[in-house]
């Protein structure tokens, strides 16, 4: 993920059009690991899962990371 420019990442349309509920629903196992997500994104992102994309999260996610 460049954090410069995320829009350039491989799969950045993809991503961009997937809302992180829809991300969480495909990829979670349990509920419980839906709902410590959901509660995660809400504390650090003031956001519903439906509101943010895959990308912006995976963005975030990137941009906190100290190299």
């Amino acid at each position: 993920m460049p954090r410069e420019a995320p829009w350039k990442a491989q799969r950045a349309m993809e991503w961009d059009r997937m809302t992180m509920k829809e991300f969480l629903e495909q990829t979670c196992w349990t509920a419980f690991a839906r709902d410590i997500m959901a509660t995660t994104i809400r504390v650090v992102m003031a956001a519903e899962t439906y509101e943010l994309s895959v990308l912006s999260f995976a963005w975030y996610l990137a941009a906190a990371q100290v190299n």
